[in-house]
Order: structure tokens, then sequence, then C-alpha cells
């Protein structure tokens, strides 16, 4: 546990496996009630339509696409079911340094509207895919892949790395202040892990690879939150080893929403949570994990990336 910049605790998991490996597969595995062990997405229920029939106010802010295009995995599941959906410009641009922070003028448009309803914004940026030196400004970090002329590896690219979740991290304690006078909650995963061996690419469908599988997931309460029953649930299964499909089921916890689709073994919010048994990685990598980065901890021998960002923000009325 640990305070946030806007107030409230962040509460974080062991590292979580991932849905899969790549973005085009993982995005969507997010948003739905596919599981590792169950991966059709194309059949599953998607969350935000739930929310949207439990009466919230379903929002998408993004500086995420395919090219200049806007377009990505899961750009279509969001038009058919959000209210409210805003691309940053700059994506648009040629050579647009995608940033982090680019997203706090698109969420400060969003609460402008003061809306009525209570709200699940779903928050998809950037994050940390490469070129590495274009998600940050100055560096807390150095030397870094700026400061080589030709391939970029070891400290250096690492250090390029832990730059970009240094600007995620100004980021999130932003994103956290905006909401910190409200009846909120923000839970925050990532699509994939990467390894960090120079511009050595990750491929897809290795399901069997820790450094491909295991992805922060934490939890950001508001001083203002108001039920603090689901915060004692919660504590309780911080040791345990849980994966990217507690996503949906503990969102419809989180919201207040009874649906029959929900599964209390896959709910962070329930006593009744059964830790991850992975049907790609045996149980020994969860040791591995363990000693990995969870986001905020800032370990310089981390191996693991937040390909991009998703936080997914319940603001209550």
């Amino acid at each position: 546990m640990r305070a946030g910049g806007g107030g409230g605790d962040i509460y974080c998991f062991p590292p979580a496996f991932s849905f899969a490996t790549s973005t085009r597969e993982s995005a969507p595995g997010i948003l739905t009630a596919a599981t590792i062990a169950n991966s059709d997405t194309k059949e599953s229920v998607v969350f935000l339509s739930i929310f949207k029939k439990a009466g919230f106010f379903v929002a998408r802010l993004t500086n995420q696409g395919v090219g200049m295009t806007g377009e990505s995995p899961i750009a279509a599941i969001f038009k058919e079911n959000a209210d409210y959906y805003e691309i940053h410009e700059n994506l648009y641009k040629a050579n647009a340094r995608l940033q982090d922070r680019d997203m706090l003028s698109l969420l400060d448009n969003l609460l402008a509207r003061n809306e009525p309803k209570n709200s699940l914004i779903v928050l998809h940026t950037y994050g940390s895919h490469t070129t590495f030196e274009d998600r940050y400004d100055e560096p807390t970090f150095s030397p870094t892949c700026k400061d080589i002329q030709f391939d970029c590896g070891g400290e250096h690219y690492k250090n390029s790395y832990d730059n970009t979740i240094a600007a995620t991290d100004y980021y999130l304690s932003e994103v956290m202040k905006k909401f910190r006078d409200k009846n909120a909650v923000l839970i925050y995963t990532s699509d994939h892990g990467t390894r960090l061996s120079g511009f050595k690419m990750h491929a897809p469908n290795q399901m069997d690879d820790p450094d491909l599988r295991f992805v922060p997931i934490f939890v950001w309460f508001s001083p203002k939150f108001e039920r603090k029953e689901l915060i004692a649930k919660m504590r309780q299964n911080l040791d345990k080893n849980i994966s990217r499909d507690i996503i949906f089921h503990s969102l419809l916890s989180a919201g207040g929403i009874d649906a029959e689709i929900k599964d209390e073994n896959l709910d962070i919010f329930s006593p009744k949570l059964k830790p991850h048994s992975d049907p790609y990685l045996r149980r020994s990598c969860a040791n591995f994990a363990r000693t990995q980065m969870i986001f905020y901890d800032f370990r310089r021998d981390s191996r693991e990336e937040k390909a991009f960002f998703v936080a997914l923000a319940l603001a209550l009325r």
C-alpha cells in the first residue's frame, strides 16, 4: 500500500498474468469476460455494455491507435458502447511524440461536462511503446539512448525505459488529483510485458514467456470513496496471484453492479477470489514475478513493460 499523489491509497497486487502477449489480442481481452483459458473475445460480453445498461455514463479517452488513423483493435468496441469518445490530436500528426500526459487535457474536457450520472472512464494511453525517448521530456535516469549515436542497449536502454515509467508516474499522480474530491476508484493494468534487451522485440503467442506475461495491476481509492467494505475485502486478497481475468468482474463489483455473469472467483473484492492457475506458465514462475518491478517501485532490474496503459476510473454519484 502506498499513498498516491492525489491522496488516497494505492494497493498493488503481485505482478499479474496477462491475457496475451500482443496488443491486438490483449486489448479486447481487457474489455471482455473472456479469460486466459477461454480466450474467444468475439463471442464474449463487453463490460462497457453492462455499465451502460446500468445507467452509467461511459467514456473513452485515448492517444493510442494504429499509425495516424486513430483506429485500434478495440476502437470499434468503444464506438459502439461509449457515450463519449475523444482521441488526442497528436495521434494524427506525423512524428508526434505521444506521451501519457497528453491525456490530462482530454480528461479536463470530460470532467468539465460535470455528468450527473455515475461514470466509467477508460483512459487508454501510449505508455511505454518504443521509441522510449519520445515518451518523456526531461530524463529522470541517465545516460539514455539520446547520449549515443548508434545502436542502444544495456544501461542506456534500461534508463530510457525507466524514464517512461517516471513519466507515467507523473501522469497518474495528476489523474488521481483530479478524482481526489470524488467518490472514485481507479484500476490500472497494461496489456503485456516485454524484454529490455536492446532492440530485441517480443513475438506474439509466447504465452510461456514470463517476461511477456507479467503485468502490473493496482487499485487506487480516492479519500472520498464511500464503500469502505470493498477495500477491506480486497486487502484480504493482496497476496494472491491474479491474472488480467479479474478486470471484468472486479469492475462490476466496484461499480455496485449485480449481473448474472459476474464470477466471484475472479473478483478481487470478493472473499471467494481464487488464486490464478496459469495454463501456460508453471506456478514456480509466480516467484519470478515477485522479483520484478511492480509499478511505482522503480527497481532498476525490471524487465517488465507496460506496453500501453489502461486506467479504468469509476466516478460514483
